[in-house]
């Protein structure tokens, strides 16, 4: 199973369509369990997290919702693509941006997050199952690593290091992840 799964992200890192990786982590949901590294399953797909007005409009609704199987603590998941950028220009002494989508993903990451923690009470009371929303870590996997240059990836390494409850992974990162696990356990 890690290997057919490994050989299906692989043939698929130019894959630039959204919806294939939801499909993807949905049905590999121990997937994210991993990145995050607590026992956690999906929740809810294209959650809804808050923020319609009277005329049901403008709600924020995200990737994947996943919920800790002790605490019922919930954990916010964004899904980008293997071909989403997550390096803009460079600014100077090999210092470089981020990509709008990068900054636009950890945005909609926080923005989900405060939706959530404002409506969590509306939300829950009219939910089937019981969750909690405290403090949740919100996960944004985008890009690959591998299009970086050596004088990218400090950039990149040194603003994702310092978000708080905000893990940034890429797609090559997440390969590599499953590669040591396949490797764990044909030893």
């Amino acid at each position: 199973m890690l290997i057919r799964l490994k050989e299906k992200i692989e043939a698929n890192l130019g894959n630039s369509k959204e919806e294939f990786w939801q499909v993807l982590f949905t049905e590999n949901q121990w997937i994210i369990s991993e990145m995050i590294s607590v026992p956690i399953s999906i929740f809810s797909s294209k959650a809804y997290y808050g923020g319609k007005n009277i005329f049901n409009e403008q709600g924020n609704l995200g990737d994947l919702l996943y919920r800790n199987q002790i605490t019922n603590n919930v954990v916010i998941v964004e899904i980008k693509t293997p071909m989403t950028a997550i390096i803009g220009s460079k600014y100077r002494n090999n210092t470089y941006l981020i990509s709008d989508e990068l900054s636009g993903g950890i945005n909609q990451l926080l923005t989900s997050r405060d939706s959530l923690r404002k409506e969590y009470y509306s939300i829950a009371v009219k939910s089937h199952q019981a969750f909690e929303v405290l403090e949740p870590k919100c996960l944004l996997i985008i890009g690959k690593l591998s299009v970086l240059d050596s004088e990218q990836i400090p950039s990149f390494e040194m603003f994702r290091n310092t978000l708080s409850n905000i893990t940034v992974i890429t797609f090559d990162e997440l390969l590599k992840k499953i590669d040591n696990l396949i490797g764990l356990f044909t030893q």
